[in-house]
């Protein structure tokens, strides 16, 4: 059993301790605690456990970690007064500080500790950041995840960042329900009537926000663009409840252009003296590519709203923040232009996980056609915005020179499945698909990643590369989404002239008209694929192959059984469309 001493029998000293005591599950219990008051020490053993020690250094060296939980002025006297114990039993010391970083470990609870006797029971299930080096990171990881506590890491030079979000998010809140409040009464309601009122509305607003995420739970005049309103309501307003309220709104004006990105807030503008949000390079919100913003995603409320990360890096600190607290990961693999296929693959990807990661690159090297790379459509910021609405958590929308840097010469290839259908018409795709594959899942580390039916080949030969190379990946097929008409949706549809949309319609009568031969009784591949040809005769359609195929090798079988794929791939007006049909 691990054993937590601390220093200081404050507040948070009492609180922790008696929530290790009741949740450490015979894993992780309170040694005790020391304090320059002794009656405080023994105050704090009899309600959380453990015992009173008269010296640091006693209590460090029956200690497996040590916290210092006195304020931050204090900190280094604190570590300081283990003494040499350190030398002998070295223990593991971290304070509980949120706002300061010490050359030791960091374990910083995000939850209000009013007093001693109660206020253990807020942590039950509450929020942690973590920061120290990678044996404190072990230690931590472990006991909170014993005790039932989600929690982050976070990197030493961002922890005033992430002090101030926290102040945010619990104490200005106060002030501004004070303020409210005030202004209730000045309306002359009734006191308790006031307090009962801003009560209600708070815990509703605050119902909103967890479910919907402060962005889209955002409403009200600044968020309709209602500048007439505003305009009033500072005319009633004076003193420095008036400036409170201007400088909210003008935060909250760039706030509502990201749930609003195509709303009017110009009269806004001009009422406020505000200016439309400074975007960075990914058009998104310049703070979504703060480092703070992947330990905010693992640690506070993942549906807040997208954030667009573009760099490798971060990236991957975003990923193994995720990973390391415990959560799940699932991945998207796109290359953008949106659709609704796109999308049910995002919400089933976020519904079975904690956090749904989406990437958008279109990968040059899978393109043996440099004429159809160059027409592929670029809609990142329509793209973020419907990856929004389905769920997505992380948009990673790398650069071509961000995923192969000057120089990069490894690949990933696979033998015999690749040659086949596709890979026979499309020299090096495959290659390509893997190699990226490959690279986002080291960069994102899902848990899941989803790959559509409809790109069956591919699905294949993902599968077989995770299986042989032992990655620690679940592949998660998602059926094909389909038109009114059955044609299989696809970023490529909509470079489809009005007559070769019409003509496309004919892939799926195709297949079901091949399926239909078969759940008859014809086995014989020839006359399938035969019957698939006869319903795509079109002057307007060029069939590059209309296949029966084996699910698992991709070869014909001499005869055809429940289980196998029917495989179109034609040409429209220079598009190529693909699709299948399982027997």
């Amino acid at each position: 059993m691990k054993k937590i001493g601390f220093i200081g029998a404050g507040k948070l000293g009492f609180s922790l301790g008696r929530h290790i005591s009741e949740k450490g599950n015979g894993e992780y219990s309170v040694a005790g605690y020391f304090s320059r008051n002794p009656e405080s020490a023994v105050a704090a053993a009899k309600f959380a456990g453990g015992s009173a020690f008269e010296s640091a250094a006693k209590l460090a060296a029956e200690s497996d970690l040590i916290l210092l939980t006195v304020p931050d002025g204090e900190i280094e006297n604190a570590r300081h007064s283990v003494g040499d114990a350190a030398a002998c039993v070295p223990p593991l010391i971290a304070h509980c500080s949120g706002a300061r970083a010490f050359p030791f470990g960091s374990l910083h609870p995000l939850v209000a500790v009013h007093d001693r006797e109660t206020a253990y029971k807020n942590l039950d299930g509450a929020y942690f950041t973590i920061e120290g080096d990678p044996v404190f990171i072990d230690f931590a990881s472990a006991m909170l995840t014993a005790l039932g506590n989600p929690y982050c890491i976070i990197e030493a030079d961002k922890k005033n960042l992430y002090h101030a979000a926290s102040v945010m998010v619990s104490n200005l809140v106060c002030a501004l329900t004070h303020e409210g409040t005030e202004t209730l009464k000045a309306c002359g309601l009734d006191e308790e009537f006031a307090a009962r009122a801003w009560r209600s509305l708070f815990l509703k607003n605050a119902e909103n926000i967890a479910e919907l995420g402060p962005i889209l739970a955002l409403t009200g005049p600044v968020e309709r663009g209602d500048a007439q309103t505003v305009a009033r309501h500072l005319e009633a307003l004076s003193g420095d409840t008036r400036e409170i309220y201007l400088l909210l709104s003008r935060t909250l004006v760039n706030t509502a252009r990201m749930k609003n990105p195509d709303r009017d807030y110009s009269e806004l503008d001009n009422l406020l003296g505000t200016a439309p949000l400074r975007r960075g390079e990914s058009d998104l919100c310049a703070c979504v590519e703060s480092d703070l913003c992947p330990a905010k995603q693992t640690g506070i409320n993942l549906q807040d709203h997208t954030h667009l990360i573009q760099q490798t890096p971060k990236m991957q600190l975003c990923s193994a923040n995720v990973r390391t607290s415990g959560k799940t990961i699932g991945l998207v693999p796109t290359m953008g232009a949106l659709h609704a296929g796109h999308l049910s693959l995002i919400e089933k990807a976020r519904a079975e996980n904690h956090a749904g990661f989406v990437s958008i690159f279109v990968n040059p090297i899978q393109f043996d056609d440099p004429e159809d790379f160059e027409k592929y459509p670029d809609t990142l910021e329509a793209d973020v915005k419907a990856a929004t609405l389905a769920g997505a958590d992380i948009v990673f929308a790398p650069s071509a020179s961000e995923m192969y840097p000057e120089g990069f010469a490894s690949y990933i290839d696979m033998d015999g499945i690749t040659e086949r259908l596709c890979g026979a018409s499309r020299p090096g795709h495959f290659r390509g698909v893997l190699t990226v594959v490959n690279k986002l899942f080291g960069i994102c580390l899902p848990h899941r990643a989803y790959f559509g039916e409809k790109d069956a080949q591919q699905l294949a030969i993902v599968r077989k590369m995770v299986r042989e190379l032992n990655m620690d990946v679940e592949v998660v097929p998602c059926p094909t989404v389909r038109e009114e008409d059955g044609l299989a949706m696809s970023s490529r549809n909509a470079r489809l002239s009005a007559d070769g949309r019409e003509a496309a319609s004919a892939l799926y009568e195709a297949l079901l008209k091949a399926k239909a031969l078969f759940d008859s009784g014809e086995t014989d591949p020839e006359k399938l694929c035969a019957a698939m040809r006869a319903a795509l005769a079109s002057p307007l359609i060029t069939v590059e192959y209309a296949e029966l195929v084996d699910n698992d090798t991709f070869l014909t079988p001499a005869a055809a059984y429940e289980g196998c794929l029917l495989m179109l791939a034609v040409h429209i007006g220079g598009v190529r469309l693909i699709d299948n049909m399982m027997l």
